[in-house]
């Protein structure tokens, strides 16, 4: 077992995001960093995923962005 994510429900929408209907849920990583402190820029580790890191109370967080399309297996 290892640990993926931690997901923040809102009620709204924004420009932007991108719909996970199967799993309920919408996405955007630009939209996510606006007016946080990033302290790792957006970077690609590897095909088809987006993460940056941000500082939320001292602790870092990782955001991630998942294209399904170019990765099936994630």
């Amino acid at each position: 077992m290892k640990f993926n994510h931690v997901g923040i429900p809102t009620a709204g929408s924004f420009d932007g995001e991108i719909p996970l209907p199967h799993l309920k849920m919408t996405v955007d990583l630009a939209a996510a960093l606006e007016g946080q402190h990033v302290i790792i820029e957006p970077n690609s580790p590897s095909r088809g995923v987006l993460v940056a890191f941000i500082e939320v109370s001292g602790a870092p967080v990782e955001l991630m962005q998942i294209d399904h399309e170019a990765r099936p297996d994630l």
